[in-house]
């Protein structure tokens, strides 16, 4: 029967250290390289969880966990945080959705689904390049729990995202329903821009990953 709940941990060795150590880093790496806002409307590409979400694929909860409180402290410190000096903001803007991948690692599938069969996606008539790109998109469909793992995700994140603007853009005014609008609003297009590039960055990451799996849990 195929699991769909995943909460057992194992124990951490050195091995789990220095893949923890390495998927830290690369957080890291592409927080500070991507991790900016841009425009009037704070545009973000938040593929900078790609890493995080390989420890919640490939490891455990624990293992994402420690990974993503790391992360969350020492990124408070790097320039690409927004909400430096506002630290309720900072809590919801980038340290909390951190946190949410652990929980999604709870029920994130652990295999790639592969179609085994390309030649019954290939259509002769228009080429192979067709043929390609039915098997792209009929891929990405078979990997169903990894979208539905994200799309969770990307739904908690826009409603942390959401109150960290609140937080953000309040001031000394009080909390009111027009600011939560305007929060949502900002952060609704983003959301959706997540959900597509993580929908498939991320099956076709740990896709690649997968001969190493062993190696990485």
């Amino acid at each position: 029967m195929e699991r769909h709940f995943f909460y057992k941990v194992k124990k951490i060795r050195v091995k789990d250290i220095t893949t923890m150590g390495i998927m830290l880093a690369l957080y890291l790496v592409l927080n500070v390289m991507i991790g900016y806002s841009f425009g009037g409307l704070y545009f973000t590409i938040n593929i900078q969880f790609i890493p995080i979400f390989i420890m919640a694929v490939y490891t455990d909860w624990l293992r994402t966990l420690i990974v993503a409180m790391i992360g969350s402290v020492i990124a408070f410190f790097l320039p690409a945080n927004l909400d430096a000096g506002n630290i309720p903001a900072y809590l919801f803007d980038y340290a909390i959705p951190l946190w949410i991948i652990a929980v999604c690692s709870l029920f994130m599938p652990r295999e790639i689904k592969n179609i085994v069969k390309y030649s019954s996606f290939y259509d002769k008539r228009i080429g192979k390049i067709w043929g390609s790109i039915k098997y792209s998109f009929i891929w990405i469909w078979r990997q169903k729990g990894f979208v539905i793992g994200i799309f969770v995700f990307v739904v908690l994140f826009f409603i942390s995202k959401s109150i960290g603007g609140v937080l953000f853009w309040r001031g000394d005014r009080p909390i009111n329903f027009q600011l939560f609008i305007w929060a949502g609003g900002v952060n609704l297009p983003n959301s959706i821009i997540d959900l597509i590039l993580l929908g498939i960055l991320i099956p076709l990451v740990c896709n690649i990953l997968q001969p190493i799996k062993k190696q990485i849990y």
